[in-house]
């Protein structure tokens, strides 16, 4: 088993709502989490066995509209998720080196750190993001630069249902055949959430 380990400044109130809860683990989207104290000080553990961040994953790639698409539908899962477990979605961490993936399911997870006072890296994601994107999709850089633009002056309103509202843009119409041989349209979007929800 692989972890990644995070440092506790303060000491924490393990029988707070919120440390309860990633605890107990079981939550969409969320990397399984445990408390643990080496010499006194408290770190929390979160379990990343057969996943990886995408920090790594992007250092000699770049990311294509599909990935993107995808990406989004899960940051969408876990926010609501968040909401169903009354779990701060301002807690989850963003930076690229927390962020993971599992390869082989195509599933994101993210860390959330309880009752957190710093700075979460939504900035840093998006900054990463615009970095790394195909820059031969034209359609996918201007969603891109656009997002980051409303989030810099909206900020978590944005994040809300906006960022996914105007992701619409980048739905690519394919044309399949069914067993009929009749034409079916299905778009990225529609695929994408079909095949989570499996």
């Amino acid at each position: 088993a692989n972890y990644e380990r995070l440092f506790l400044k303060q000491k924490p109130e393990e029988k707070r709502y919120q440390y309860c809860m990633i605890s107990r683990g079981g939550i969409k989207g969320l990397l399984p989490c445990s408390l643990r104290y080496i010499d006194g000080d408290a770190y929390l553990y979160y379990d990343i066995t057969s996943k990886q961040n995408i920090a790594q994953l992007f250092e000699k790639r770049v990311m294509t509209r599909q990935w993107l698409l995808d990406f989004l539908w899960n940051m969408r899962r876990v926010r609501r998720e968040m909401s169903r477990f009354l779990l701060e979605e301002s807690n989850l961490i963003w930076f690229p080196q927390h962020v993971y993936q599992d390869l082989e399911k195509q599933d994101f997870y993210f860390i959330y750190m309880p009752y957190c006072e710093q700075s979460t890296g939504f900035d840093e994601l998006m900054e990463y993001l615009i970095e790394h994107i195909d820059y031969q999709d034209e359609g996918l850089v201007e969603y891109l630069y656009k997002a980051y633009e409303q989030y810099e002056s909206a900020g978590e309103v944005y994040l809300q249902n906006k960022i996914y509202e105007d992701a619409e843009c980048l739905k690519a119409v394919e044309i399949n055949q069914d067993i009929y041989g009749r034409e079916v349209f299905e778009t990225s979007i529609e695929k994408t959430e079909a095949k989570q929800s499996r």
